[in-house]
Protein backbone atom coordinates (compact mmCIF):
# COMPACT_ATOMS: atom_id res chain seq x y z
CA UNK A 1 0.00 0.00 0.00
CA UNK A 2 2.87 2.38 0.76
CA UNK A 3 4.27 1.95 -2.75
CA UNK A 4 0.94 2.91 -4.28
CA UNK A 5 0.77 6.07 -2.18
CA UNK A 6 4.30 6.98 -3.26
CA UNK A 7 3.23 6.87 -6.92
CA UNK A 8 0.06 8.89 -6.24
CA UNK A 9 1.89 11.74 -4.49
CA UNK A 10 3.79 13.09 -7.54
CA UNK A 11 0.64 12.85 -9.69
CA UNK A 12 -1.39 14.77 -7.10
CA UNK A 13 1.32 17.39 -6.81
CA UNK A 14 1.62 17.75 -10.60
CA UNK A 15 -2.16 18.10 -11.11
CA UNK A 16 -2.40 20.56 -8.26
CA UNK A 17 0.39 22.70 -9.70
CA UNK A 18 -1.15 22.67 -13.18
CA UNK A 19 -4.51 23.92 -11.87
CA UNK A 20 -3.38 26.47 -9.28
CA UNK A 21 -5.64 29.12 -10.81
CA UNK A 22 -8.79 27.02 -10.26
CA UNK A 23 -7.89 26.57 -6.60
CA UNK A 24 -7.28 30.32 -6.28
CA UNK A 25 -10.63 31.18 -7.92
CA UNK A 26 -12.44 28.70 -5.67
CA UNK A 27 -10.81 30.32 -2.64
CA UNK A 28 -11.84 33.82 -3.71
CA UNK A 29 -15.42 32.68 -4.36
CA UNK A 30 -15.62 30.98 -0.95
CA UNK A 31 -14.28 34.15 0.69
CA UNK A 32 -16.98 36.30 -0.95
CA UNK A 33 -19.77 33.83 -0.13
CA UNK A 34 -18.56 33.63 3.47
CA UNK A 35 -18.60 37.42 3.82
CA UNK A 36 -22.16 37.54 2.45
CA UNK A 37 -23.27 34.83 4.89
CA UNK A 38 -21.73 36.63 7.87
CA UNK A 39 -23.23 40.00 6.98
CA UNK A 40 -26.70 38.48 6.48
CA UNK A 41 -26.69 35.42 8.77
CA UNK A 42 -30.44 34.95 9.17
CA UNK A 43 -31.01 35.29 5.42
CA UNK A 44 -28.10 32.93 4.70
CA UNK A 45 -29.60 30.38 7.08
CA UNK A 46 -32.99 30.63 5.39
CA UNK A 47 -31.40 30.23 1.94
CA UNK A 48 -29.59 27.11 3.14
CA UNK A 49 -32.88 25.75 4.50
CA UNK A 50 -34.71 26.40 1.21
CA UNK A 51 -31.93 24.77 -0.85
CA UNK A 52 -31.98 21.70 1.38
CA UNK A 53 -35.79 21.65 1.05
CA UNK A 54 -35.53 21.63 -2.74
CA UNK A 55 -32.88 18.91 -2.64
CA UNK A 56 -35.08 16.72 -0.44
CA UNK A 57 -38.10 17.22 -2.69
CA UNK A 58 -36.05 16.45 -5.81
CA UNK A 59 -34.50 13.37 -4.18
CA UNK A 60 -37.95 12.18 -3.12
CA UNK A 61 -39.40 12.65 -6.61
CA UNK A 62 -36.48 10.79 -8.20
CA UNK A 63 -36.95 8.04 -5.62
CA UNK A 64 -40.66 7.79 -6.44
CA UNK A 65 -39.92 7.60 -10.15
CA UNK A 66 -37.31 4.89 -9.57
CA UNK A 67 -39.66 2.99 -7.27
CA UNK A 68 -42.47 3.19 -9.82
CA UNK A 69 -40.19 1.84 -12.54
CA UNK A 70 -39.26 -1.07 -10.23
CA UNK A 71 -42.76 -1.59 -8.80
CA UNK A 72 -42.62 -5.37 -9.35
CA UNK A 73 -39.51 -5.75 -7.21
CA UNK A 74 -40.15 -7.22 -3.77
CA UNK A 75 -39.76 -4.67 -0.96
CA UNK A 76 -40.22 -1.59 -3.15
CA UNK A 77 -42.76 -0.27 -0.64
CA UNK A 78 -39.90 0.75 1.67
CA UNK A 79 -38.29 2.75 -1.12
CA UNK A 80 -41.63 4.50 -1.71
CA UNK A 81 -41.94 5.29 2.02
CA UNK A 82 -38.38 6.69 2.02
CA UNK A 83 -39.13 8.85 -1.01
CA UNK A 84 -42.34 10.18 0.54
CA UNK A 85 -40.50 11.03 3.77
CA UNK A 86 -37.95 13.03 1.77
CA UNK A 87 -40.72 14.94 -0.03
CA UNK A 88 -42.60 15.66 3.22
CA UNK A 89 -39.40 16.84 4.93
CA UNK A 90 -38.60 19.12 1.97
CA UNK A 91 -42.12 20.56 2.01
CA UNK A 92 -41.85 21.09 5.78
CA UNK A 93 -38.72 23.19 5.23
CA UNK A 94 -40.83 25.43 2.98
CA UNK A 95 -43.89 25.56 5.23
CA UNK A 96 -41.88 26.22 8.42
CA UNK A 97 -38.52 27.61 7.30
CA UNK A 98 -37.51 28.85 10.74
CA UNK A 99 -38.17 25.43 12.26
CA UNK A 100 -36.22 23.95 9.39
CA UNK A 101 -33.41 26.39 10.08
CA UNK A 102 -33.22 25.31 13.70
CA UNK A 103 -33.08 21.63 12.71
CA UNK A 104 -30.43 22.57 10.13
CA UNK A 105 -28.19 23.56 13.03
CA UNK A 106 -27.83 19.93 14.08
CA UNK A 107 -27.29 18.86 10.46
CA UNK A 108 -24.63 21.57 10.12
CA UNK A 109 -22.82 20.16 13.15
CA UNK A 110 -22.82 16.72 11.51
CA UNK A 111 -21.68 18.16 8.15
CA UNK A 112 -18.81 20.09 9.75
CA UNK A 113 -17.69 16.94 11.57
CA UNK A 114 -17.55 14.89 8.35
CA UNK A 115 -16.05 17.79 6.36
CA UNK A 116 -13.42 18.35 9.04
CA UNK A 117 -12.31 14.72 8.94
CA UNK A 118 -12.29 14.69 5.11
CA UNK A 119 -10.32 17.95 4.94
CA UNK A 120 -7.75 16.62 7.41
CA UNK A 121 -7.41 13.47 5.27
CA UNK A 122 -6.95 15.66 2.16
CA UNK A 123 -4.32 17.73 3.98
CA UNK A 124 -2.38 14.60 4.89
CA UNK A 125 -2.55 13.46 1.25
CA UNK A 126 -1.10 16.83 0.19
CA UNK A 127 1.57 16.47 2.87
CA UNK A 128 2.61 13.12 1.37
CA UNK A 129 2.70 14.84 -2.05
CA UNK A 130 4.92 17.52 -0.52
CA UNK A 131 2.49 20.26 -1.57
CA UNK A 132 3.52 23.64 -0.23
CA UNK A 133 1.16 25.06 2.45
CA UNK A 134 -0.69 21.77 3.03
CA UNK A 135 -0.93 22.91 6.65
CA UNK A 136 -3.66 25.39 5.71
CA UNK A 137 -5.92 22.49 4.82
CA UNK A 138 -5.05 20.74 8.07
CA UNK A 139 -5.94 23.83 10.10
CA UNK A 140 -9.14 24.24 8.06
CA UNK A 141 -10.19 20.66 8.92
CA UNK A 142 -9.39 21.21 12.59
CA UNK A 143 -11.36 24.46 12.51
CA UNK A 144 -14.37 22.61 11.04
CA UNK A 145 -14.19 20.14 13.92
CA UNK A 146 -14.01 23.04 16.39
CA UNK A 147 -17.10 24.69 14.84
CA UNK A 148 -18.96 21.37 14.96
CA UNK A 149 -18.06 21.01 18.64
CA UNK A 150 -19.33 24.54 19.38
CA UNK A 151 -22.64 23.84 17.62
CA UNK A 152 -23.18 20.55 19.42
CA UNK A 153 -22.19 22.05 22.79
CA UNK A 154 -24.66 24.95 22.40
CA UNK A 155 -27.63 22.80 21.40
CA UNK A 156 -30.56 23.24 21.87
CA UNK A 157 -30.13 26.94 22.70
CA UNK A 158 -28.57 27.98 19.39
CA UNK A 159 -30.41 30.84 17.68
CA UNK A 160 -31.57 30.60 14.08
CA UNK A 161 -29.04 33.19 12.82
CA UNK A 162 -26.18 31.06 14.15
CA UNK A 163 -26.28 28.75 11.11
CA UNK A 164 -25.51 31.67 8.78
CA UNK A 165 -22.61 32.85 10.96
CA UNK A 166 -21.09 29.37 11.22
CA UNK A 167 -21.44 28.74 7.48
CA UNK A 168 -19.94 32.18 6.76
CA UNK A 169 -16.96 31.63 9.05
CA UNK A 170 -16.38 28.17 7.59
CA UNK A 171 -16.54 29.51 4.02
CA UNK A 172 -14.13 32.36 4.81
CA UNK A 173 -11.61 30.05 6.45
CA UNK A 174 -11.91 27.53 3.60
CA UNK A 175 -11.44 30.40 1.13
CA UNK A 176 -8.30 31.62 2.88
CA UNK A 177 -6.81 28.12 2.92
CA UNK A 178 -7.63 27.58 -0.78
CA UNK A 179 -6.12 30.98 -1.71
CA UNK A 180 -2.94 30.11 0.20
CA UNK A 181 -2.75 26.67 -1.44
CA UNK A 182 -3.45 28.04 -4.93
CA UNK A 183 -0.97 30.88 -4.63
CA UNK A 184 1.78 28.60 -3.32
CA UNK A 185 1.07 26.16 -6.18
CA UNK A 186 1.44 29.05 -8.67
CA UNK A 187 4.76 30.10 -7.14
CA UNK A 188 5.93 26.49 -7.20
CA UNK A 189 4.98 26.20 -10.90
CA UNK A 190 7.02 29.31 -11.66
CA UNK A 191 10.01 27.82 -9.81
CA UNK A 192 9.62 24.49 -11.68
CA UNK A 193 9.51 26.16 -15.08
CA UNK A 194 12.44 28.52 -14.36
Amino acid sequence: MGGNQDSVAPKLSEEFHQHWWAVLIEGLLLLVLGAIAITTPFLAGLVITVVVGWLLIFAGLVGLWTSWSMRRVKGVAWAIVSSLVAIVAGLAFFAWPIGGLISMTLMLGAYLTVDGVATIALALQHRRAKTINWGWLLVNGMFDLLLATVIIALLPGVDAWFVGIIVGVDLIFAGISMIAMGWSAKVHVVKLSA
